[in-house]
């Protein structure tokens, strides 16, 4: 670890493996102290007269009971909280990955200005898939990192052309469309919003499983952030993306689900694992059992789903036969098979609209 930022820093290091850590502060750089925190033991190297604080579960019996390799995300949030309260300062500068030789603290870099958001709720098309518009109805789903098009008329693919600028984005279990925006649910980081104009990625840093578009904002069925249990499977609505980043629900729904995956049709959820042959369909903000719905024919991987405003769920599903998924439907209220669209790629997370009907939610 080398420190080149100029004036006073407390350097707080934090690892879940045993780690030795060597500190070099360069000329015109003042490190007042040390706090190195981890579940293994921890070692230091550091330049005489620095003061050195170990917290090592293994050494000391506590330390700061989180850990955190990316920014922003709801698991280094934590690690964040615990640092400030323990060094009574709030954060300048994080650095962080899985796994690294070296680390350097220099001069703040120049910030990326922030990009223009859209406050459109209208879903809309990619640029490259502009012609789906004149389909019936039409999904959207994520190939490879790609956001991609299935047109449920013509049974079409279009990508985007938009890659997602962000890696663990490969594999989703819902999708929220409004405007030129996904949302989807990211294990270890939060809600992710992915621009669909230039793939850009923000993340609001809230544990949650799934979420859907809900009376014009953003339902996310919660998920266990490492922390707190009491949320896990309760469903939060939130007025905004920014609202979520705040965790400033405007409400929590009465209805707590063991599930993965989450579709919405006004105020009626559904809901599933990620290996199912039926579904749970509850209506939201009562406190009933949910309904299980049997899917006719269906025992498989769910890798998305949605519940469009003619009465029909739309499955993502494998086709063993060729190594892709399909689109299989079923009827709403009784899981009666309607047929299926092939799809000549591999998808993930599911949300269609209706552009005569509006969205299918």
């Amino acid at each position: 670890m080398r420190v080149k930022r100029s004036g006073s820093s407390v350097l707080v290091l934090a690892a879940y493996n045993e780690t030795s850590w060597t500190v070099q502060v360069e000329p015109g750089a003042t490190v007042e102290r040390i706090v190195v925190s981890g579940y293994h033991v921890q070692t230091v190297t550091a330049p005489a007269g620095i003061p050195v604080e170990i917290l090592s579960h293994e050494q000391t019996g506590s330390y700061l009971g989180a850990f955190g390799y990316e920014w922003p995300a709801y698991t280094t949030t934590q690690l964040v909280d615990a640092v400030e309260a323990h060094v009574g300062r709030e954060l300048t500068s994080f650095r962080g990955c899985s796994e690294a030789a070296s680390f350097e603290v220099d001069e703040p870099g120049a910030v990326r200005p922030p990009h223009t958001v859209s406050d459109r709720q209208e879903p809309m098309l990619p640029a490259a898939c502009a012609e789906f518009a004149s389909e019936s109805a039409y999904c959207l789903t994520l190939n490879g990192g790609m956001p991609t098009v299935l047109g449920l008329d013509s049974g079409r693919i279009c990508s985007s052309g938009v890659p997602a600028q962000l890696s663990n984005l490969s594999s989703v279990s819902s999708w929220a469309w409004q405007g030129d925006y996904t949302y989807a649910c990211i294990r270890e980081r939060g809600l992710a919003r992915v621009s669909l104009v230039d793939g850009s990625v923000d993340i609001a840093p809230i544990a949650c499983q799934a979420v859907s578009t809900h009376r014009e904002g953003l339902l996310l069925l919660l998920d266990y952030d490492g922390k707190n249990t009491s949320l896990l499977g309760a469903l939060a609505q939130f007025d905004s993306f920014e609202a979520a980043a705040r965790r400033e629900a405007s409400c929590l729904l009465d209805t707590r689900l063991h599930a993965s995956h989450m579709a919405v049709r006004g105020d009626q959820g559904y809901f599933a694992r990620h290996v199912a042959g039926e579904i749970l369909t509850a209506r939201l903000g009562q406190a009933e059992a949910p309904q299980e719905l049997p899917l006719q024919g269906y025992d498989d991987w769910i890798q998305g789903m949605h519940a469009t405003d003619d009465g029909r769920l739309i499955i993502l599903g494998p086709d063993r036969a060729t190594n892709t998924t399909r689109l299989f439907l079923f009827e709403l209220s009784s899981g009666e098979a309607l047929g299926l669209h092939p799809m000549e790629a591999i998808g993930s997370g599911l949300m269609c609209r209706s552009p005569g009907g509006g969205t299918c939610r």
